[in-house]
């Protein structure tokens, strides 16, 4: 079965922002594992234009998990959406498929 990833890049904009946003992801991890999804961060500390970019990937088991928490409505998936839409900072987001070849 081929693993779902959903990424979401930001730019902080304030170096206080970071230990907030490091909690905020913490939780989130946390939330995500119980539902049989793993979180990694990666920062972007050398990439030109993109340097000091953190990217947030979830990594889903299969199509049909990652749909189920789609119409989750749980307080913390709700605040994770309520973050995001408030957000000034996000660059990019994207819905990836990993497939074996």
């Amino acid at each position: 079965m081929a693993k779902i990833i959903q990424t979401v890049t930001v730019k902080m904009l304030e170096e206080s922002e970071h230990n907030e946003a490091l909690e905020a992801i913490k939780r989130y991890k946390k939330y995500m594992e119980g539902k049989g999804a793993s979180v990694s961060v990666a920062f972007a500390f050398e990439a030109g234009p993109a340097t000091g970019y953190t990217t947030v990937a979830t990594t889903f088991p299969s199509a049909t998990a990652w749909a189920k928490l789609v119409d989750d409505n749980s307080a913390e998936l709700t605040e994770v959406r309520n973050r995001a839409l408030k957000a000034k900072n996000i660059a990019s987001t994207s819905l990836l498929q990993v497939i074996d070849i």
